[in-house]
């Protein structure tokens, strides 16, 4: 319990900085390892001596999927962990789409 409570007292003290910094290295943490592991089975693919094609067709398969579920699953992530991108894209989807306008916006709240 002592711990819990510490955790949230640390939680408390941090700047805003921080705390943008903990879930800008949160996201960059789990896009690094999602690509890691769907991009395996690619690279077991390309780097395995194969010499029977189509003994491994299935496995080309899978790693043709799996990279095209990366670049989803990646997606998800910054929904999920950034709360800057949900607002930006909250925005953008509200705009219908005006991007020139909110690339604008954007550009200036930095």
């Amino acid at each position: 319990m002592k711990q819990i409570r510490s955790a949230g007292r640390i939680r408390q003290a941090m700047t805003q900085s921080q705390r943008a910094e903990i879930s800008v290295t949160t996201t960059l943490l789990c896009v690094v390892f999602v690509f890691g592991i769907c991009n395996l089975p690619s690279a077991y693919y390309y780097f395995k001596d194969m010499e029977d094609v189509t003994e491994y067709y299935g496995l080309f398969l899978f790693s043709y999927f799996a990279i095209s579920i990366n670049s989803s699953v990646n997606f998800m992530i910054y929904c999920l962990i950034s709360q800057k991108f949900r607002q930006t894209l909250i925005r953008l989807w509200n705009r219908g789409g005006n991007t020139e306008h909110s690339v604008t916006v954007e550009l200036n709240l930095k």
